[in-house]
């Protein structure tokens, strides 16, 4: 079937609290697209790779742009860069944002993490049952992708 007859409205949405750059798996399992290039094709996203965590990502950038709502709505709710705006000057919080807006990224560097970091996509099987009750399938969630927390925040 070719891309631009696809119906992909029963699945093109972020669910509540859905990593943004995880998203590109659930519309890949649930998509008929058959291949994950026709999904980076239909998000009109660059091949790049899928970090959890990564918040300074490129890709996370490009899948919220592709929602065309507020920006910073689905930041705070689906995306990881604006979790550390605590930590920045208020010219630093600026910059990002105007890199956002843009697409150019500067990479931030975290100190301190004591080698913490999360490789494997993470859930919390709690959670997973929850979603397939309410949503008919469980998701990766942000919360569950923050660099550093190896437990649920709800459970």
């Amino acid at each position: 079937m070719p891309l631009g007859q696809v119906d992909m409205r029963n699945i093109d949405y972020l669910l509540p609290g859905e990593d943004a750059t995880a998203f590109i798996f659930r519309l890949f399992k649930l998509s008929p697209l058959g291949k994950i290039e026709d999904v980076y094709e239909y998000l009109n996203l660059k091949r790049l790779k899928l970090v959890p965590g990564d918040f300074q990502s490129p890709t996370e950038q490009a899948v919220l742009r592709h929602f065309a709502q507020d920006i910073d709505e689905l930041q705070a709710n689906h995306g990881h860069w604006k979790r550390f705006d605590y930590c920045l000057t208020s010219h630093q919080t600026r910059e990002r944002v105007s890199e956002a807006k843009i697409g150019k990224f500067k990479r931030l560097t975290c100190n301190g993490s004591n080698g913490f970091l999360n490789k494997p996509w993470r859930w919390c099987n709690r959670c997973a049952i929850e979603d397939e009750e309410q949503y008919g399938i469980s998701y990766f969630k942000r919360n569950h992708q923050v660099q550093g927390v190896f437990c649920c925040p709800k459970h």
